[in-house]
C-alpha cells in the first residue's frame, strides 16, 4: 500500500509546500517567478560562456609551445574562444 503512486504524489506536494517560497503579495510573487525564470534561461549563457573562456586561455600556452607547427593556428583559435566568451557574457 505504501508503493502506490498516490503516495509518491503526497510525498511530492509536501516537498514543494516545505519548499516554496512564502511571499506576501501576488505581485511580489510574480515578481520573484520573473526573476528566478531569467536566471535560469541566462544559465546556459554563462556557462558557454565560462567553457570557452576556459578553455581559449588553457590554449594560449599549448600555441605558445607548438609556435613551429600549428601554434599560429591555436593561437588564432583560442583568440577566438577568448572573444566569444566575452560577446556572449556580456550580459550574462
Amino acid at each position: 500500500m505504501l508503493a502506490t503512486p498516490a503516495w509518491g504524489v503526497l510525498a511530492l506536494g509536501a516537498l514543494v509546500w516545505v519548499l516554496a517560497p512564502r511571499e506576501r503579495e501576488p505581485v511580489e510573487a510574480g515578481q520573484g517567478l520573473r526573476e528566478r525564470w531569467q536566471a535560469i534561461r541566462e544559465a546556459p549563457r554563462r556557462a558557454v560562456a565560462v567553457a570557452a573562456m576556459t578553455v581559449g586561455t588553457a590554449a594560449i600556452p599549448a600555441g605558445v609551445a607548438l609556435i613551429a607547427g600549428t601554434g599560429p593556428a591555436v593561437l588564432a583559435g583560442a583568440a577566438a574562444l577568448i572573444g566569444l566568451a566575452l560577446l556572449i557574457g556580456w550580459n550574462a
